[in-house]
């Protein structure tokens, strides 16, 4: 039989692979076969989401919310949504400036669909989220990169208007920032903000890390904008309120737009369940002390994962300022050495490279286990790291998948 014929979008996701995600899935499926692994390679926070959120679910069901949902969301959390953030900015939002999606990266691919032309480009800044790549290649969009200055990688408002060219129609932020922990600054936000509507083009903020900060607050976009006409935030209780599995990210932008995204959820996701959306007016309008305890654990996980990098020679790291993640100079590619870690040690990392060229000789190391878990990982990276002088592990501490079946790693 003749080859089927399949679109670019299938041809560009059949031949590109995204990195980082291959190595976890190989150190995921190592450890389903029983592998001693360590996967520090994904966000997805350890914890059990909220008993208060788990029963509120319940309830739903037991109220039969098992039918079609609004495409746009729930009005109910659509009004949640609009009266948190305009007691939290001080400006007033309504429940039509909303949209709920199936997760944020839902919403990112809904929103690309619906604003960037064939033939357009959006600027996007680096080190960047590893998921974006699958929904720019999914979407066919053409990406021009500006790169952040290593080792502190602060987004440059400057730098982003620089590539910014005639076919440019977006700007994609991210801040909190995946992979650094930067905290954009409510300066350079108000400088990205007046140089893209100057230009005409949208500025997109995806801020689901917006909860899960330390010593420097966040900023949202929506705080700084004059109006959102060319303005869309992004947000997810994935991070916040553990509940990656849930999905439910969502939107706010300008009314007009938000129809817009309506419709095309009905060409796509056509609604969401009504019972997770219930679920999650309950997580937004109470769960706070479930979520600054978790933050103190991250913050605590953090300084740990910190106090173990400065400690060991050949590794260099700056101190995030919120999210997950750190990023390790390892001062070699990147690539190579995340795939021997979890090959000869069993620990998983995101190599740098899936986050751009500007962090090649980096692995992004993720701080959402448990400390025993995060110190067992640390301590096979020191031993492993000492013995491997020549760039070479000795064969001593080699440890192949049988091996890491019946040896435990402490």
């Amino acid at each position: 039989m003749n080859q089927l014929s399949m679109s670019k979008a299938g041809h560009a996701l059949r031949s590109k692979g995204i990195e980082g995600w291959e190595l976890h899935d190989r150190a995921a499926s190592m450890k389903e076969d029983g592998d001693d692994i360590v996967l520090l390679t994904i966000g997805d926070p350890d914890f059990n989401t909220s008993a208060e959120v788990n029963n509120a679910l319940i309830t739903a069901l037991g109220k039969h919310r098992t039918h079609y949902s609004n495409p746009q969301g729930e009005y109910e959390l659509r009004s949640t949504l609009a009266a948190l953030e305009t007691a939290n900015v001080g400006k007033t939002f309504t429940p039509n400036q909303f949209n709920i999606f199936n997760g944020a990266a839902n919403a990112l691919y809904t929103v690309l669909r619906c604003i960037v032309p064939d033939g357009k480009n959006i600027v996007l800044n680096e080190p960047y989220y590893i998921g974006y790549q699958p929904t720019l290649v999914a979407c066919g969009i053409t990406t021009k990169y500006a790169p952040a200055v290593a080792p502190e990688f602060k987004i440059s408002a400057q730098a982003i208007a620089d590539t910014i060219d005639e076919n440019t129609v977006a700007v994609l932020l991210n801040t909190p920032v995946n992979p650094t922990g930067n905290v954009v600054s409510a300066d350079v936000m108000r400088e990205l903000y007046e140089g893209c509507r100057e230009r005409n083009i949208w500025l997109i903020s995806d801020e689901v890390y917006s909860l899960i900060t330390f010593e420097q607050p966040h900023t949202s976009l929506l705080s700084v904008a004059d109006d959102l006409s060319n303005v869309i935030v992004m947000d997810s209780l994935s991070k916040s309120h553990a509940m990656t599995g849930w999905r439910i990210g969502w939107t706010v932008t300008n009314e007009s737009l938000a129809s817009i995204l309506s419709k095309y959820a009905l060409a796509s996701t056509f609604t969401l369940t009504q019972f997770t959306q219930d679920a999650a007016i309950t997580a937004l309008r109470g769960c706070k002390g479930f979520v600054e305890n978790m933050n103190s654990e991250f913050k605590l996980r953090r300084d740990y994962t910190m106090t173990r990098i400065q400690k060991i020679k050949g590794l260099d790291a700056i101190t995030p300022d919120a999210g997950m993640f750190v990023m390790v100079d390892v001062h070699q590619d990147g690539d190579e050495f995340a795939n021997r870690m979890l090959d000869e040690i069993g620990v998983s990392v995101a190599p740098g490279s899936a986050c751009g060229a500007v962090t090649s000789n980096y692995v992004r190391v993720s701080y959402v286990s448990s400390l025993a878990e995060l110190e067992k990982a640390w301590d096979r990276i020191e031993s492993w790291l000492a013995s491997n002088t020549r760039s070479k592990v000795p064969s001593s501490l080699v440890i192949n998948a049988e091996s890491l079946k019946n040896a435990h790693l402490g």
